[in-house]
């Protein structure tokens, strides 16, 4: 099987605004749009609620 391309990735961090900024620095990335916003509350990790 050959890949011809991605269409699409998901990357789950733990701080969206560093991850944002080394996707800038590293790889020329620009800002799409932006769902969560700093007023936003905070959400809890999921994986807290599986123990």
């Amino acid at each position: 099987m050959i890949t011809r391309g991605i269409d699409h990735i998901g990357i789950t961090v733990p701080d969206m605004e560093q991850a944002t900024l080394f996707l800038q620095q590293a790889f020329g990335a620009q800002l799409a749009y932006d769902h969560i916003t700093p007023d936003d509350p905070h959400r809890k990790d999921p994986r807290q609620s599986l123990n």
